[in-house]
């Protein structure tokens, strides 16, 4: 069975308050609302098993002694003494020079060494230790197995080609980003086209730098080996390619999101709470937020300018998992400015493309509430709408339209409206307000992949640009 005071990371002879802080350590690691790797929940039911039965004393009296009980069985036996045969009166009254001495009687079969039983003891162990652990961790070992071939001569090729193409172009480092004003809407790139995989392929971390991965690329984090700290990575569009920005030891990073260009990236840390950005090629991390009190994270960089929507909740709060004080706030990455404009615990944050709206759900029961507020906290009066649990959302290219992705009705009819029901496209209009089912076909923008689809857990840069057909 399982090692719970292991899973726990405390000794056999912790005392409550240990076991209840490491408890807590690892739970904020490891819980699905800040991990979004497949494994962490598996992790963290295992960690809820271990606390409640390390946390009550009678059940953890119990416990240690079934741990007892199982490593008396699991140890081999004693070794049994070597028997001899007893000498017999001929050999012993035969003279030792005497010859031809007669045949030696047949020896007794002996009982195995000792050494044999503690090696095979031992074998069986590890090899029973290895395949639990590939078992809890499969997810992860397969992430680390590539699904697309890349050869050496592919991956030559792109640095070749990219190292003559850089010798021309300024480094990332010297781009200053432009410091507009809130809720401005000036100079508006016009979207660009763009094609993305359906389901972004699981590559190997080849040992490739960030300059070599041109044309559409994605970034998301991921866990090194399945465990430790995350990083950030950039592949490109197919998967063949993909390195590693960020490449630390000491910190966690967490929810990537591209700046306009391209140029940054935007996450947070999970230890600390506090936003970093970092060049495309992983030079000049820069810290952008400090706040003691507050703890920030999924940023969104907006699509122009240098405005970053975060989700923050104060330390104090964060610390007793009450996720319901979170709030939304826009962080200047030129000023370090940061602003309220909501004050709902939302998810999900999506800029209009003219970045003057912010739309987010906040979930509850069966449904969802989508909040759409200014960027720039103006006299505007925000909306919100009641409607069914949203899988995802997209502003359409022209900014006048969200369209959301919703599981409406029970279709697979177990009684529950959940992920495992077919979903339904519908349109909120702001002029005039107006909640209505797709009828006709709509362009809409959306740096999580083709709209509708599966959302990834990363950004594509340059967003992905979808025409959605009515069902």
């Amino acid at each position: 069975m399982s090692d719970y005071y292991e899973l726990l990371e405390v000794p056999r002879n912790a005392d409550e308050d240990t076991i209840k802080k490491s408890y807590r350590r690892l739970a904020r690691q490891f819980h699905p609302d800040s991990n979004k790797a497949r494994i962490a929940s598996e992790h963290m039911k295992l960690l809820n098993a271990a606390y409640d039965v390390l946390s009550d004393p009678s059940k953890r009296r119990e416990y240690d002694e079934r741990l007892s009980a199982t490593a008396r069985r699991a140890a081999p036996p004693p070794p049994k003494p070597h028997t001899r045969t007893a000498p017999s009166p001929q050999p012993k009254a035969q003279p030792r020079a005497a010859a031809p001495s007669p045949p030696p009687p047949a020896r007794p079969r002996s009982t195995t060494p000792a050494w044999m039983l503690w090696m095979s003891v031992t074998g069986v162990l590890i090899v029973a230790t290895a395949v639990g652990t590939l078992f809890i961790m499969r997810d992860s070992v397969m992430a680390l197995l590539p699904q697309v071939a890349a050869s050496s001569t592919r991956i030559a090729g792109a640095l070749s080609a990219q190292s003559s193409a850089s010798t021309t172009a300024p480094p990332i480092n010297t781009l200053v980003p432009s410091t507009p004003t809130l809720g401005s809407a000036k100079n508006l790139p016009s979207p660009v086209q763009s094609k993305a995989p359906t389901i972004v392929p699981t590559v190997s971390a080849y040992p490739v730098p960030a300059r070599a991965i041109t044309g559409t690329k994605y970034t998301f984090a991921e866990f090194l080996n399945g465990n430790g700290p995350s990083d950030i990575f950039v592949t490109n569009a197919n998967g063949t390619l993909k390195a590693n920005v960020t490449n630390t030891t000491d910190r966690s990073e967490v929810s990537p999101s591209w700046s306009p260009l391209g140029t940054r990236i935007v996450f947070s840390e999970f230890a600390s709470g506090n936003l970093y950005v970092v060049n495309s090629d992983g030079s000049l991390p820069t810290r952008i937020t400090t706040d003691t009190e507050l703890y920030d994270s999924n940023p969104v960089w907006a699509p122009f300018g240098s405005l970053i929507a975060t989700v923050s909740i104060p330390r104090a709060e964060y610390d007793k998992g009450n996720t319901q004080a979170a709030k939304i706030y826009v962080v200047d990455f030129s000023s370090r400015v940061r602003r309220l404009i909501a004050d709902q615990p939302g998810r999900d944050l999506t800029w209009s493309l003219d970045a003057k709206w912010i739309a987010f759900q906040v979930p509850s029961g069966n449904g969802t509430t989508i909040y759409i507020v200014p960027a720039d906290r103006s006299s505007t009066t925000p909306f919100f709408f009641n409607v069914s649990q949203v899988r995802r959302m997209a502003w359409t290219v022209d900014s006048k339209q969200l369209l959301y992705e919703a599981y409406a009705r029970d279709t697979n009819h177990d009684g529950v409206v959940d992920e495992r029901d077919q979903t339904e496209m519908f349109v909120i209009s702001l002029q005039p307000l107006a909640v209505n089912p797709l009828t006709k076909s709509v362009t809409v923008s959306s740096p999580r992949g083709r709209f509708p689809g599966s959302p990834t857990n990363g950004e594509f840069y340059p967003p992905v640009t979808t025409t959605v057909q009515p069902q």
